[in-house]
């Protein structure tokens, strides 16, 4: 069983999915929609075993930006400077929720909701 986070945007995917690629270092498949070509269809993300998917609302209803959602993302790197620069890239126009730092049950974590309002936890396995 594979498990994908699938976050949704209000016509800016485009623009979140290359802010994306830029904080974890990798390159999206980008899909666009033949009846709305300025949509993104489907987009994904395939970093570390695990595949973030994206696309533009396009259905009857309301969109609710980042509406309840987060996604957590361990890092199985002992260098923690890869979480720090994805951390502090989606903390850009965003907000830290809570501080990358060492706690009581993780060596190293923190939550940042980012320029799109969703919400990232990252920690070091």
């Amino acid at each position: 069983m594979i498990i994908s986070p699938y976050l949704f945007f209000g016509g800016n995917c485009k623009e979140a999915v290359a802010h994306y690629e830029r904080a974890f270092g990798t390159e999206a498949y980008i899909g666009y929609s033949e009846a709305k070509p300025h949509l993104v269809e489907h987009a994904q993300i395939a970093m570390g075993g695990i595949t973030i998917m994206f696309c533009d609302w396009d259905w009857e209803g309301t969109y609710n930006k980042g509406h309840d959602f987060m996604t957590s993302i361990g890092f199985n790197e002992p260098d923690k400077s890869m979480i720090q620069t994805a951390f502090n890239i989606l903390a850009e126009g965003g907000e830290i929720v809570i501080p990358l730092k060492e706690s009581e049950w993780n060596s190293f974590s923190g939550t940042v909701r980012d320029k799109y309002g969703f919400r990232w936890n990252f920690h070091q396995i």
